[in-house]
C-alpha cells in the first residue's frame, strides 16, 4: 500500500466543493490548492454549547477524558467548512451521539484527527458532507439501519478504516464518501443502495474487494469489481486487486470516473469492443500500466484519464475504430489531425509532430518527463489547454506560425523551459500560460500580442526581462501577472509602462534601447564587477580591477553558450587566467584602453 502525500490532498471542502483559488483552472487529484487548517481551528477552551438545527434542540459537552457527548432531539446543525465548534480539534477522542438525534451535520467533525470511535444511534438518517472527514484515527464505525444517505466525502481521509459496511437501508451514497481511506481493504454494499456518486473509493490504495448483496437491483460485483446491475458501466476496480492484466468484459460500454484509480498492480488493460467511453481520471495514478488497448467502438476520452501513468508507453487502437488511431503508441484522431495523448512513459527526448496535424489536444503531452524538445509542423494552428503541463525537462519551444492563442496553462510548470520563440501571429497569452517556467530568462512578445492574462508569467523566478512590443497590449491588472523581479521593456506611455509603475517593476523604454534588451545580469561577490547580457548575445562587463576565472563570469553566468561578443568597459585593468573559459560561441572581444595585463589562456 502506498500513501499519497497529504500535502497533495487538500481539505475536503476544497477538493470537492470550493471554487479553486487558481481561477478557472480545473481541479485535479494532484493539483488541488491547499488550505492551512490551523488558521481555522476551533477554540479548544470551549467545552459545551448548542449544536442543533434550531439552536438549542441539541447540546454538546466535552469531558476531561476527551469524550464528546451530543444530546437532544432533532437534526444537528450543518456548518460551512471550518465553522463547526469541533473543527480540527485534537482534544476529542470519542464521540457519543445519544438517542433522539436524527442527523449529523455537514463538516461536523471534519479534521478531528484524534477521534478513535464514534457511537451513532438508531434514528440518525443522514450523515452530512465531510461529517467525519480527516478523522485519521477513526478505526471503525457502525452505522444504524436508519441511515438512508451519506453525503459527499462523509468519511474522506479516515486513514485507519480497514473495512466499511454500508447498513441495510442506505439508499444514496454521495461522491467521494471514502476517498483517501488508504488502509481500507473491504467494502460491503447492501441490497438497499439505489444510487452512488463518483469517486466513492478513489485513492483507497489498499482496497482488494467490493462485495454487493446479490439482492441489490442496481449494482453488482464480479470478481470484486463493481459494475452497475446491467453491466454497462465499470464503476470501480479495487486498487490492490491481484493481477497484472485485466480484460474488460464484453457488454461494458463506459469506464466510469476514477474507475481504475491507483491500481498500481496492473500493467495492461484491454477494453472490449463494446466500450465506447472512458470518463475523467479513469486510470489516474496507475503507475505501472504499460499499455492500453481501445476497441473498435470507442468514441470518447475524458480529461486526465492517464494522469500519473508514469509507465505507459503505448495506447493501441483497434483497426476497426472509426474515431481514433495509434501511431507508434501515440493516440490520434482517426484522420490524424489531432494528437490526443502522448504516453507519459515514452523515453524519447525529442518528438516530431507529424505533418498534417493541426491540433495538439488538451493535456496531450502533460507530464511527459523524458521529453526535452517538441518540433511542430507548420500545419499546427491550435495548442490546447495544459498541453505541455509539467513537462519538466523540455528546454526549448518554437511556437509555429499560425498559432493565435497560447491557451490556458499550455506550458504550466515546464521548469526547464529556458527558451521560447513566439511568432507574430500570437494575439493572446492566456491564464497561466507560462506559470512556473522558472528557467525562462527572457520572453519577447511581438506587436501582435493584444492580451497578457492572469498570472501568465507568475512563478518565472529567473525571468530577467519581458519585451512587450504592443503599446496597447492589455495586461491583467494583478501583480502576479508578471513575476516581480522581471524587467519590463515597452514603449513610453504604453500599458507596459503603466503596469510597471503601478506594481513597482523596473521599466526600460524600447524607444531608448533600439539595439537590444538585457536578458541576464550579475555582480561579483566583492561588488567590483558588473555584467549584463543582451538579446543579441553581447556581454558587457564594467567596474574596476581584474576579470578572472574565479572572480565573476564562469561561476555566475548561466548563459555562457549564448554569448557571441564581449565588450569590456574602461576601468577594467587586467584579465586573469581563463576569464572566458567555456564561452564557446564568442567571436569578438573588445578591450578598453585601461587594460594593462593579460593572464594565461
Amino acid at each position: 500500500m502506498k500513501k499519497i502525500k497529504k500535502s497533495l490532498v487538500c481539505a475536503t471542502a476544497v477538493s470537492l466543493f470550493a471554487v479553486s483559488s487558481l481561477g478557472a483552472m480545473p481541479l485535479k487529484p494532484f493539483d488541488m490548492p491547499s488550505i492551512a487548517v490551523n488558521s481555522y481551528g476551533a477554540d479548544e477552551d470551549l467545552k459545551s454549547g448548542d449544536c442543533g438545527e434550531q439552536g438549542d434542540n441539541l447540546k454538546w459537552t466535552l469531558d476531561s477524558e476527551g469524550v464528546l457527548t451530543i444530546t437532544g432531539e432533532g437534526n444537528m446543525k450543518s456548518w460551512d467548512f471550518g465553522e463547526s465548534p469541533w473543527f480540527s480539534r485534537t482534544d476529542i477522542k470519542k464521540v457519543v451521539i445519544e438517542n433522539g438525534v436524527t442527523s449529523i451535520g455537514n463538516f461536523a467533525f471534519e479534521g478531528c484527527s484524534d477521534i478513535v470511535s464514534a457511537t451513532i444511534p438508531e434514528g440518525v438518517t443522514n450523515i452530512g458532507i465531510s461529517a467525519f472527514g480527516r478523522c485519521e484515527k477513526l478505526a471503525s464505525v457502525t452505522l444504524p439501519k436508519t441511515v438512508t444517505s451519506l453525503e459527499n466525502a462523509a468519511f474522506e481521509s479516515c486513514e485507519s478504516l480497514t473495512s466499511f459496511t454500508f447498513p441495510e437501508g442506505v439508499l444514496e451514497i454521495g461522491d467521494n464518501v471514502l476517498q483517501f481511506c488508504y488502509n481500507l481493504k473491504t467494502v460491503e454494499l447492501p441490497a438497499s443502495v439505489e444510487s452512488m456518486g463518483t469517486g466513492v473509493f478513489s485513492y483507497c490504495t489498499s482496497l482488494t474487494e467490493i462485495n454487493v448483496d446479490e439482492k441489490n437491483e442496481n449494482y453488482e460485483s464480479i470478481d470484486d469489481v463493481l459494475f452497475d446491475k446491467n453491466k454497462n458501466i465499470l464503476l470501480q476496480y479495487p486498487s490492490e486487486k491481484i493481477g497484472e492484466e485485466y480484460v474488460v468484459p464484453d457488454g461494458v460500454s463506459v469506464i466510469g470516473k476514477n474507475a481504475f484509480n491507483s491500481a498500481e498492480l496492473l500493467k495492461s488493460v484491454v477494453l472490449s469492443d463494446s466500450v465506447m467511453s472512458i470518463e475523467d481520471n479513469a486510470f489516474c495514478s496507475c503507475k505501472n500500466i504499460k499499455s492500453i488497448t481501445l476497441g473498435g467502438c470507442f468514441i470518447k476520452l475524458g480529461r486526465y484519464v492517464f494522469d500519473n501513468c508514469d509507465s505507459l508507453v503505448e495506447i493501441n487502437v483497434s483497426e476497426d475504430n472509426g474515431f481514433f488511431a495509434s501511431i507508434d503508441g501515440v493516440l490520434f484522431d482517426k484522420e490524424q489531425k489531432k494528437i490526443v495523448k502522448y504516453p507519459n512513459g515514452l523515453k524519447n527526448e525529442e518528438y516530431v509532430i507529424p505533418d498534417g496535424v493541426t491540433y495538439v489536444g488538451c493535456n496531450a503531452f502533460e507530464e511527459s518527463e523524458y521529453l526535452k524538445s517538441v518540433v511542430f509542423p507548420d500545419s499546427v494552428n491550435v495548442i490546447g489547454d495544459y498541453a505541455f503541463m509539467n513537462c519538466k525537462n523540455i528546454t526549448s519551444i518554437v511556437i509555429p506560425d499560425g498559432i493565435t492563442n497560447i491557451d490556458y496553462g499550455v506550458f504550466y510548470n515546464c521548469r526547464s523551459l529556458s527558451s521560447v520563440t513566439i511568432p507574430d501571429t500570437v494575439e493572446i497569452a492566456d491564464v497561466f500560460s507560462f506559470y512556473g517556467c522558472d528557467s525562462l530568462i527572457t520572453v519577447k512578445l511581438p506587436e501582435s500580442v493584444m492580451m497578457i492574462d492572469y498570472r501568465s508569467f507568475d512563478g518565472c523566478e529567473n525571468l530577467m526581462s519581458i519585451v512587450i512590443e504592443n503599446p496597447e497590449c492589455y495586461i491583467n491588472d494583478e501583480s502576479e501577472t508578471i513575476f516581480s523581479n522581471t524587467i519590463i521593456y515597452g514603449y513610453k506611455g504604453s500599458t507596459a509602462e503603466a503596469y510597471a509603475e503601478k506594481y513597482n517593476r523596473e521599466f526600460m523604454p524600447l524607444d531608448e534601447n533600439p539595439d537590444g534588451y538585457i536578458i541576464d545580469k550579475g555582480v561579483s561577490d566583492d561588488g567590483d564587477l558588473k555584467w549584463n547580457l543582451d538579446d543579441k548575445g553581447t556581454l558587457t562587463v564594467s567596474g574596476e580591477g581584474e576579470i578572472s576565472y574565479e572572480s565573476l563570469l564562469y561561476y555566475s553566468m548561466d548563459c555562457k553558450g549564448t554569448v557571441k561578443k564581449v565588450v569590456i568597459e574602461n576601468g577594467i585593468t587586467s584579465l586573469g587566467m581563463n576569464p572566458f573559459n567555456h564561452f564557446e560561441e564568442v567571436t569578438e572581444i573588445i578591450l578598453p584602453e585601461t587594460i594593462d595585463a593579460l593572464g594565461e589562456h
